[in-house]
């Protein structure tokens, strides 16, 4: 079986746009590199959408908590435990 692209023979240029050269593997490769970034963008991964609704869902379901002024949030983001005056 002979090889798709000769790496052993002379280097050919693919294309040669003033100081931009590109030899046929080269072309070949980065070819390769776009046609996997558009498989990856427009593919779907299976059961995403259905993740995400569900997430939503749940995430919509649970009533806001109400925060009224003057009072200080607790927890971790407020820098500590309550009942530590």
């Amino acid at each position: 079986m002979f090889p798709i692209v000769d790496l052993n023979g002379p280097t050919k240029l693919a294309f040669h746009l003033g100081w931009l050269l590109s030899t046929l593997a080269n072309f070949l490769v980065i070819v390769l590199v776009v046609l996997v970034f558009l498989v990856g963008v427009t593919v779907r991964v299976p059961g995403v959408k259905r993740a995400l609704r569900k997430a939503e869902s749940d995430s919509s379901a649970r009533p806001p908590v109400p925060v009224t002024a003057g009072t200080a949030a607790s927890g971790p983001a407020s820098g500590g435990e309550e009942g530590n005056s």
